[in-house]
């Protein structure tokens, strides 16, 4: 079991937009990153605090994370919540980026450990023409 399985019981979960989060998507707003019909993935998902907000406007949403436990939290908030658009990988992110052909709207990621050094880096920024990187 990862650090992040034995943290995931006690992790934010999916609810009400937070103060940050409320500042960050309109500040997003400001920057006309329209989230409306958009193919997003989140790395580093984690149990989807950010991911299912993205959902309720994206197209669809690939959350991506190393850690089972959050992972199932975000699919049972999703679940409980009808949010019917988001899909899961159990991956970290240098397997993802390896494995991975598709190409998304928009990259997301949000105060994540997922990006290891600077190969990750530069992939997070080969996923989409939109890069949200929030550190």
């Amino acid at each position: 079991m990862n650090l992040w399985d034995k943290k995931a019981k006690n992790y934010a979960r999916y609810g009400k937009l937070n103060d940050i989060q409320k500042q960050t998507f309109e500040k997003l707003n400001d920057l006309n990153i329209d989230f409306i019909d958009k193919n997003i993935v989140d790395i580093g998902c984690g149990s989807g605090v950010w991911t299912l907000h993205l959902a309720q406007k994206a197209k669809n949403v690939l959350g991506v994370d190393n850690s089972k436990a959050m992972l199932e939290i975000l699919q049972e908030d999703a679940l409980k919540n009808n949010i019917n658009n988001v899909k899961t990988f159990h991956l970290d992110f240098e397997s993802f980026y390896k494995e991975n052909q598709e190409k998304f709207d928009i990259a997301f990621l949000s105060m994540s450990p997922a990006l290891q050094n600077e190969n990750d880096f530069k992939a997070f920024l080969n996923l989409a023409s939109q890069r949200i990187y929030l550190g």
